[in-house]
């Protein structure tokens, strides 16, 4: 009986330190990338490539290791996320979800300026800086190009796959819905503030985080990929077109 009883509770153990130990990782592979890594090597054609770059080798290593670990078949996955997105722009299923996730991006921006505006965190970055420049002649294509995949397709399908499909689910299996969505959430959004050594955009990215969690836990972690796809894919095209970046 007793082996039986304990049997659960380990399990609730493995999954919430399973879910915890990859949220550090997260924070710690973006950091180090972003703060590090993307200084090392030549800069190709203009920083901001760099800090692309930076992101793609974060979730290669992240969202592929884990895939390699649990046997994802990738492909298959791409092709749900696919199928999911062009739902997203085609099909009214999705338009509650979108109305959410506009509303937050409207009012929460408004409340974190209000609250965190003058709070600035310490940011460790590199002293060793390569300073060789490639490719400065293409350096407009190179930044729009890198910033549009990575910033706006290549980056939420692999945050969604890991925060939504792995650490969400994890605590799903150990607590109710709502609070599993609602820790995912700060979890996701502290991690930024952690990248970003700013609170900048804490409560925007919680309420993304909750809009995205719901999409996940109702119907699939393709979905959130979606809706984080169509979200970063237009904001990245304003900031570009506003010059913001």
């Amino acid at each position: 009986m007793t082996q039986l009883a304990s049997t659960p509770r380990v399990s609730a153990i493995r999954n919430v330190c399973a879910a915890f130990a990859l949220v550090s990782l997260i924070g710690g592979v973006e950091y180090v990338c972003r703060h590090y890594l993307m200084f090392w090597p030549p800069i190709i054609g203009t920083l901001q490539v760099n800090d692309m770059l930076s992101l793609f080798c974060a979730y290669l290593i992240l969202a592929g290791g884990l895939g390699f670990l649990l046997g994802v078949n990738w492909i298959e996955e791409l092709v749900g996320v696919g199928q999911a997105l062009r739902d997203c722009t085609t099909s009214t299923r999705y338009t509650g979800w979108i109305v959410a996730t506009a509303l937050s991006m409207w009012l929460f921006p408004v409340l974190d300026r209000l609250i965190w505006a003058g709070i600035h965190l310490p940011m460790s970055t590199s002293s060793l800086r390569n300073s060789t420049v490639w490719l400065s002649t293409f350096a407009p294509v190179l930044k729009v190009t890198s910033y549009i995949f990575v910033n706006g397709l290549y980056v939420p399908i692999g945050e969604e796959f890991l925060w939504r499909g792995f650490v969400q689910s994890r605590l799903t299996r150990v607590m109710s819905p709502p609070l599993a969505i609602g820790i995912t959430a700060v979890c996701f959004s502290l991690k930024h503030v952690i990248v970003d050594a700013s609170f900048g955009r804490f409560l925007t990215i919680i309420a993304m985080g909750i809009i995205f969690g719901i999409s996940a836990h109702r119907m699939s972690w393709r979905a959130s990929a979606a809706l984080h796809i169509f979200f970063n894919m237009l904001s990245s095209i304003m900031a570009l077109v506003l010059g913001l970046t």
